[in-house]
């Protein structure tokens, strides 16, 4: 492309179905060459408008500070004209139903326009950082090898809450408060296990200083509004309340878990002769198990054992304290392995095809659960009959009392959305259980046309895909080889040439910038030659998968973060 005649077009396209003022959109053009249909098509072929919608484009005119309209060929050159000397121009395109007005379409802030303005980019070209990877570098080290285009390593946004969030709305938009959240707890390239709790704890605000608290105490007020000096004055006033007023002929539990929405509760009273206990009210059944517990479980007091073992002990008077334990665990234990096999079950009737394999292993004579693979039949359907043949796999550790590895499959779907195609549970992401997770997703996809695998830098994951998938395209992402390059080499021409040369479309331009690199620091061009020999570039991506991602941030775990503490027969139900 000629420099000369080369223009760089800033779109903003203005939507009236988007939750965003717009979405922003770059372009290098020939002014030469380029026409008024091939430019308008080319980007309702990245931004499509709903059906029965029309079109209009703006270009901003600085002179006079406003939105002219471009309708032929004639105005776009008018544009070029226009903007010759900065060789910029600022685009805006508004879709719109004929019956409304069009598009109230705000003027450009040209001082900014390069810096800001990306509320989302639905159709950006590529996806590197995620918000929980932007998150995990250290605020010392975010300016060091930073993406330079990070607009580009974002995913579509979603309609149905079941996809990456995109990001701050735009500068027009800085007044209103942002419910971006960038999460806590993903890690999606390591192998260690968070053993924090992602419950927040929440202060109320800190009411002012009560010089003196007078109530009567033998018979403390219970009415809305009572003020107690400290927890425990509230709490012997209680007890008084309830000795006085006899509230022991009522009794009302809640689950422990109803912070997490466990809805379950039960109401019971005494009855006539002020001795017999009916329960009144039982409306929800109970199936939530808590999974924070850390060894002890609050309603296991000594009075329940003595009630419990009584009987046993009365069969069997030599019974040991340790086999009494032992009967215990065994009586009361966990249901969650068990129902793995009905939930298998259920979803193999209601939706055949579908491919949900359970492994265990036998320890002690003891069937002892090991992994599980899982995958919908509409959701392997929909991704060889309408995706493109692009798969990022990656894992996210479990919080739950069960530690453990969550491995996901996503695609992109036809709008440029995540598209999750199948799951598994592994304790590690070992070279096993990885060659056994892509085994079954073949087994599940088989290899379509055109097949584009993309991972992380993990040695056990990359090993299993060559293995699985001999033939499918490897891409690495290029957000985890950054992490590893730094901690190795630092330099002003990395920053401007290693993401230059991932971003590269052209062999000659990759080429320039990796030549720049070797000349600078031959060592490190060795070691992206012996550790990195996967694809991290443009130039060398085929095109048979029409995707020009150069990461996996596709498998964030945002969407699953509130899942994943859940027993694997609840975070099944949550994600089937």
């Amino acid at each position: 492309m000629d420099p000369k005649t080369s223009f760089n077009l800033e779109f903003r396209i203005f939507t009236t179905k988007s939750r965003f003022p717009w979405f922003l959109h770059t372009e290098v053009v020939d002014s030469n060459t380029i026409n008024y249909k091939d430019l308008l098509d080319e980007i309702m072929r990245k931004y499509p408008c709903s059906y029965g919608e029309v079109v209009k484009m703006y270009y901003y005119c600085a002179e006079s500070k406003s939105n002219i309209e471009v309708c032929c060929d004639q105005d776009l050159l008018n544009m070029f004209q226009k903007n010759a000397s900065n060789k910029t121009c600022h685009i805006s395109i508004a879709h719109y139903d004929p019956s409304t007005n069009p598009l109230a379409i705000p003027l450009w802030d040209v001082t900014y326009a390069n810096a800001v303005e990306i509320p989302c980019t639905s159709s950006m070209p590529a996806p590197t950082q995620s918000s929980d990877e932007l998150r995990q570098q250290p605020e010392d080290d975010d300016k060091y090898l930073q993406n330079p285009e990070p607009e580009n390593e974002y995913v579509g946004v979603d309609e149905e809450g079941m996809y990456i969030d995109l990001g701050p709305q735009a500068q027009g938009n800085a007044d209103q408060e942002d419910d971006y959240d960038l999460g806590t707890d993903s890690d999606l390239d390591s192998n260690s296990e968070s053993n924090g709790s992602d419950d927040e704890m929440v202060e109320d605000n800190v009411p002012p200083h009560i010089a003196e608290v007078v109530y009567d105490k033998a018979d403390p007020p219970m009415k809305a509004r009572s003020i107690y000096p400290n927890m425990n004055a509230f709490r012997l006033a209680l007890a008084s309340h309830a000795i006085k007023n006899d509230e022991q002929r009522r009794y009302r539990a809640y689950c422990c878990g109803r912070i997490e929405g466990c809805k379950w509760r039960i109401h019971a009273s005494t009855m006539g002769d002020n001795k017999t206990v009916k329960v009144k009210k039982n409306p929800h059944l109970h199936e939530c198990h808590s999974t924070r517990r850390k060894g002890q479980v609050k309603g296991a007091t000594k009075h329940w054992v003595a009630d419990i073992v009584r009987d046993w002990l009365v069969d069997n008077p030599r019974l040991t304290p340790k086999a009494l334990q032992q009967r215990i665990k065994d009586e009361f234990k966990r249901e969650s392995f068990d129902n793995l096999y009905r939930f298998k079950k259920q979803i193999e009737e209601s939706c055949p095809g579908s491919l949900v394999v359970i492994d265990h292993h036998t320890i002690n004579k003891k069937i002892r659960f090991n992994r599980l693979f899982f995958a919908m039949k509409p959701c392997i359907n929909g991704f060889l009959q309408g995706c493109r043949p692009y798969l990022a796999i990656d894992s996210t550790f479990l919080t739950g009392k069960f530690r453990g590895q969550l491995c996901v499959a996503c695609a992109v779907d036809g709008h440029n959305w995540i598209y999750p195609v199948a799951f598994g549970v592994i304790d590690s992401k070992t070279s096993e259980n990885w060659s056994w997770f892509m085994g079954k997703l073949k087994e599940a996809i088989g290899t379509p046309l055109g097949l584009t695998i993309s991972t992380d830098c993990g040695q056990a994951v990359i090993g299993a895909v060559s293995e699985v998938f001999p033939i499918a395209k490897h891409r690495e992402c290029m957000w985890h080889l950054v992490q590893n390059f730094k901690k190795r080499y630092t330099g002003k021409v990395f920053d401007d040439h290693l993401w230059a040369a991932a971003y590269s479309w052209n062999t000659y331009m990759f080429e320039k910038h990796y030549k720049a690199i070797a000349e600078a620091k031959p060592e490190a061009v060795g070691y992206l030659q012996e550790s990195h020999t996967k694809i991290w570039t443009r130039s060398q991506l085929s095109t048979l998968s029409k995707v020009d991602y150069v990461t996996n941030n596709l498998v964030t775990n945002k969407w699953v973060k509130a899942e994943k503490a859940k027993h694997l027969d609840d975070l099944l139900d949550s994600i089937s």
